[in-house]
């Protein structure tokens, strides 16, 4: 560790002292600072609120009288004597009783003053141009206030005012009159003016569209004022009741901290601005008196400083003077230390008592020269003798010390002489014993090079296997374990070794590698087997050697092997089926596209009662539902062509939610919990649906219409499986609370045509589908169920690498028509006749050819084709793909659209379609057919 400089601590301290003082001083500032603006903001708060207060309560006062006076008017005339007497009588009193007020006065419908509370009937002056006079007139409710103006009449000429009016209402609800109040903006000023308010404050009252209505102190320039564009009126008022802000006052430039309280029901808002520098002079002063105790403070942690380092220097120049000795004895001690022989220390020893003692006469005493019986420290005469002992009761002679002069050896040069002699007799002794203990060593070390030599060819060997290697003894502890048995077990060598196999690793004496183990041991014969554990999800196979010492097995992960033959096993079963329902896939599909097609036409006949029509509906309705048995079958086959796309799964379960509601019924409950900002997934959105009804259909079924299911989406991340094609995957968990599945059951849960279900009640494809969909979109299924605790399916889909695209919605429109000419080439019958009137009946010119050869001689003679929709999988000649590579060196502008009933073909010969070819999927709706043709031929040759 390093020394510590004295000097630097304690400048250090001192700094830290400092700093301290420095630190305890503005943090005491700083809240003095804050706790100033809380005290000015708390007094600004409390002054606008009582302010606001005071100001509702004087216009409280005036909107009485003026209710007052307007119900008096209400429906009487002002022309009537009588009515105009106790009218002027009640302004007079409300005059009387508002000290606030100039006067109480009343116009007509025109807006001419007609009476006020110091003249009856004074000169009809116009005030229509008055805002509160017009805004009562246009039938505005409620109590009306003006900002701020100059009086001209009476009482109030050339004084500052506010009018305050209400309307007052004739009997069919129109206004026909206002009555109106003028406040003394001067009366309101002295008022605020008695408040104890700090230098430079400013009380503003305003409307809530920044018309000034008072200010103290009054200026004339505020009569007219608006702030209506000033950010504190058009964003901070507006936003909240009260609050406090601090700002630069546009009116004079000042800064202040402001209080302000809106009276909502008068639309007014009072402001408290308190000026900046004001306020917080009292705290600048102790700013001032703070920082000059902090000046004297430091002067004197400074001073202390200063003698303290003072008197540390001379206390460390005798350190170093005495370090710089002991430095010396310690070389010279290293100098005896390394010396190999005593004659070699001796002659070291001799050199270093005279380079330590300067002038001191250094000389080596044999052994036989030396008085016998020395003490530690011997004097002959003036001469000083320290003895030299090789061994106990054995000496190797006498150190002699000869001073100059008269006088004897100082003690203090003896004492450093003394310590050199005893560093010299302590190494003499050790020599001897590092002989012989060098000759034991010696010994030890070769045979030790010998068997570690012997146990890193061992070593070596075991670590360039592929094989893990693990040993263990007669009670089952680790001996051994090389670097490929680490990796497999996921524990370090230090964490095994020792240790008992079957405490490391419990799990592994539930499984038959225990029995295996102790059998080997127990007969001394050679055993392997294979087995799965569970803890580490691997398969591993085990030869297990016994000899004397216990048990040596060589074991292997074969987990990737167990899940291939499974996977093989799997997709040869699912390749057999496939096999099997593509082959009867294209036949039935032409079937269907004839049927639904004609149901279709028929449908759109204006002659069929209602009876005919829902016997069509029915028939249509059976149809689509052979086609979508003969989807599900090609999907668990994984061949059914897929239209993938970026889906937003969790918007999509949603949608979903409502159909999956019905379909479950009321006892069984559903729940979603869907992580946010998820990614889009790469998959057919209606094969989603169709795999989420399956798996909610399962569930219903082992929950027996009482439950609850659990759908939940979220973002799995790192490999799916160990043969993943992502690393990243959409996850959705299907979670019921049914009866669970056995372990017989879930190994057979994706077989096709397995059911555990009772007689007509299920196809066993449910399952089977879903498993091939999701193989077929490059993700993958998990099943975990557990027998009586119920069954968690997990869908695993690969991520889209573009966002989804929110769908815009659908509406239903007529089949799109054209009158182009098409060439239609289908080699069967029946279905070639649906598409020539389908596409007849939607206006195009329709030709048709059975078979290839037939079709290339009639875009010889045609004049020209626009489209030619030919089936991929024509008999008698060549294919539609060689039809489309050939019509297109013929024609480079004819549009392609290909067919096919056999979804494997159209997988198969995805890669291979001509350039600006689309394709359509059998069986056809009149919908699709009439869509794909228009978009066929619209899109660019």
């Amino acid at each position: 560790m390093k020394r510590l400089d004295p000097r630097r601590l304690t400048l250090g301290l001192c700094a830290v002292g400092m700093a301290a003082v420095v630190a305890f001083h503005a943090v005491d500032l700083w809240r003095s600072y804050q706790l100033r603006l809380m005290e000015s903001e708390a007094f600004a708060q409390t002054t606008a609120r009582a302010l606001a207060d005071q100001f509702a309560g004087t216009m409280r006062v005036i909107d009485a009288g003026l209710i007052d006076l307007s119900v008096r008017l209400s429906g009487r005339e002002l022309t009537d004597p009588a009515a105009r007497s106790a009218v002027h009588d009640a302004l007079v009193d409300w005059q009387l009783r508002s000290p606030a007020t100039l006067a109480f006065w009343v116009t007509d419908q025109e807006g001419l003053l007609r009476m006020t509370s110091s003249v009856a009937d004074p000169p009809p002056v116009d005030l229509l141009h008055r805002d509160s006079v017009s805004r009562a007139l246009a039938g505005e409710a409620g109590l009306i206030i003006d900002g701020t103006s100059v009086g001209i009449f009476n009482l109030s000429r050339g004084r500052p005012i506010i009018n305050l009016a209400r309307g007052v209402a004739a009997p069919d609800a129109t206004v026909n009159a206002t009555v109106a109040a003028t406040v003394s903006v001067d009366h309101l000023v002295e008022q605020y003016r008695a408040m104890p308010m700090p230098p430079g404050s400013v009380i503003s009252v305003l409307t809530v569209d920044g018309a000034f209505l008072a200010r103290m102190p009054w200026d004339d320039r505020f009569v007219g004022l608006s702030m209506a564009d000033d950010p504190l009126v058009q964003d901070l008022l507006p936003a909240r009741d009260s609050g406090v802000f601090r700002r630069a006052y546009p009116t004079d430039g000042v800064h202040r901290l402001a209080a302000f309280d809106t009276i909502e029901d008068l639309g007014v808002v009072v402001l408290v601005g308190l000026a900046t520098d004001q306020i917080m002079a009292p705290w600048r002063n102790r700013l001032i008196w703070s920082l000059a105790q902090l000046a004297l403070v430091l002067a004197v942690l400074a001073g202390l400083t200063a003698a303290a380092l003072r008197s540390f220097a001379r206390w460390q120049q005798g350190m170093q003077e005495r370090e710089q000795r002991q430095r010396a004895i310690a070389r010279i001690g290293e100098r005896l230390i390394g010396s190999t022989t005593p004659s070699t220390l001796l002659e070291t020893l001799v050199q270093g008592a005279r380079e330590m003692l300067p002038g001191v006469g250094v000389t080596l005493e044999p052994a036989g020269a030396a008085p016998a019986g020395l003490q530690p420290r011997a004097t002959d005469g003036l001469a000083t003798l320290l003895p030299l002992d090789a061994a106990p009761g054995r000496s190797a002679g006498a150190l002699r010390l000869q001073p100059p002069g008269d006088r004897p050896l100082g003690a203090e040069d003896a004492a450093v002489a003394e310590q050199i002699a005893r560093i010299a007799a302590t190494t003499l002794q050790k020599l001897q014993l590092l002989d012989d203990r060098h000759r034991a060593l010696q010994s030890v070390e070769n045979s030790r090079r010998e068997l570690a030599q012997s146990h890193a060819r061992i070593e070596a060997i075991f670590n360039s296997i592929s094989d893990a290697v693990y040993s263990i003894d007669r009670d089952g502890r680790f001996t051994y374990v090389n670097a490929k048995a680490c990796e497999l077990l996921r524990r370090s060598a230090e964490e095994m070794i020792g240790q008992n196999i079957w405490v490391a690793f419990p799990a592994a004496a539930e499984t038959a590698l225990r029995e295996t183990c102790e059998a080997a041991i127990a007969s001394g014969q050679d055993r392997s087997l294979e087995f799965f554990y569970p803890p580490l999800d691997t398969w591993f196979a085990v030869r297990a050697f016994p000899h004397d010492d216990g048990l040596t097995a060589y074991f292997q992960d074969i987990t990737k092997r167990i899940q291939a033959d499974a996977e093989l096993r799997q997709a040869q079963k699912m390749d057999a089926i496939g096999q099997l329902t593509g082959g009867v896939a294209h036949d039935f599909n032409n079937l269907l596209t004839v049927i639904l097609g004609n149901l279709e036409m028929l449908a759109e006949s204006p002659g069929l009662d209602a009876n005919d029509r829902e016997a069509v509906t029915l028939a249509t309705r059976a149809s689509e539902q052979a086609a979508q048995l003969t989807a599900h079958l090609l999907a668990f086959a994984r061949r059914q062509p897929l239209a993938p796309r970026p889906v937003d799964v969790s918007q999509l379960v949603q949608d979903w939610q409502a159909v999956l509601s019905r379909t479950l019924g009321p006892g069984i409950q559903i729940e979603t919990a869907f992580e946010g900002d998820l990614p889009a997934a790469q998959v057919d959105p209606v094969q989603l649906q169709n795999a989420l009804l399956n798996l909610a259909l399962n569930a219903r079924d082992a929950m027996k219409g009482e439950g609850r299911l659990r759908i939940g989406v979220r973002q799995r991340r790192g490999p799916l499986t160990r043969n993943a094609q992502a690393e990243h995957a959409i996850q959705i968990e299907v979670a019921d609370t049914g009866r669970g599945m056995s372990i017989e059951t879930k190994e057979r849960a994706f077989d096709p045509f397995f059911t555990t279900k009772g007689q007509g009640q299920g196809s066993g494809l449910g399952l089977a589908m879903v498993y091939g969909f999701a193989r077929q979109s490059g993700g993958h299924v998990l099943l975990d169920s557990v027998e009586g605790q119920g069954t968690t399916v997990t869908l695993l889909l690969p991520v889209a690498k573009e966002p989804a695209r929110t769908a815009s919605a659908g509406q239903t429109t007529r089949p799109p028509r054209g009158s182009e000419r098409v060439l239609v080439v289908e080699d069967e019958p029946a279905v070639a006749d649906w598409l020539h009137r389908a596409l007849a009946s939607l206006g195009y010119e329709v030709h048709v050819s059975n078979h290839a050869n037939e079709a290339l001689q009639k875009l010889q003679s045609l004049p020209s084709v626009d489209l030619m929709l030919t089936d991929i999988g024509l008999a008698g000649g060549p294919n539609g793909l060689d039809l489309a590579t050939a019509a297109k060196g013929q024609h480079p502008e004819l549009r392609i659209l290909f067919a096919s009933g056999n979804a494997a073909a159209a997988l198969a010969a995805d890669a291979r379609l001509p350039d600006n070819a689309h394709f359509l999927q059998k069986p056809i709706h009149l919908q699709d057919l009439a869509k794909a043709v228009r978009h066929c031929l619209d899109a660019a040759a």
